[in-house]
């Protein structure tokens, strides 16, 4: 395992003084580690997985399959990814005369929000809208669905 852990170490562009610094880890613990003196235990490994959520726990473990779980280049860039000729229209906005008052906000998802002003579901009359919901930047979220009985 200490040469797997050497080669993430240097595949992370870091030495391993900035390696133990990453992972809250006192410098002469990795070192032990990193020359084969200690094995590491349970909470390094937990640590070191923990911290790099993209490798491959059954590469550091027992040297099996690829040190990551993803290579950098696979990674999925858009949540909702379609090809160019089925990608859906951009939402149309609110004229510039329209000026709803924000929408009551629920970070739980059990609890109902009050819907977005009609203006903003006049603009899906032909669709049919089950629910909105909108993440925000400190991650919390709310949910809004319209009223059962709305044309």
């Amino acid at each position: 395992m200490k040469d797997r852990l050497n080669h993430l170490i240097e595949t992370e562009g870091l030495t391993p003084s900035g390696f133990a610094d990453k992972l809250g880890i006192n410098r002469p613990t990795m070192s032990h580690v990193l020359s084969g003196r200690n094995h590491p235990g349970y909470d390094f490994i937990r640590t070191v997985l923990l911290s790099y959520p993209r490798l491959n726990a059954e590469w550091l473990l027992l040297g099996k399959g690829s040190m990551y779980k993803h290579p950098p280049g696979n990674v999925q860039k858009e949540l909702f990814p379609f090809p160019e000729q089925e990608r859906p229209l951009p939402c149309p906005t609110l004229s510039a005369n329209a000026a709803p008052e924000p929408p009551q906000i629920t970070n739980r998802a059990s609890e109902k929000a009050e819907p977005p002003p009609s203006s903003v579901l006049s603009t899906f009359r032909n669709k049919n809208i089950e629910r909105i919901i909108v993440f925000y930047g400190d991650k919390t979220f709310a949910a809004y669905q319209p009223e059962e009985d709305m044309p």
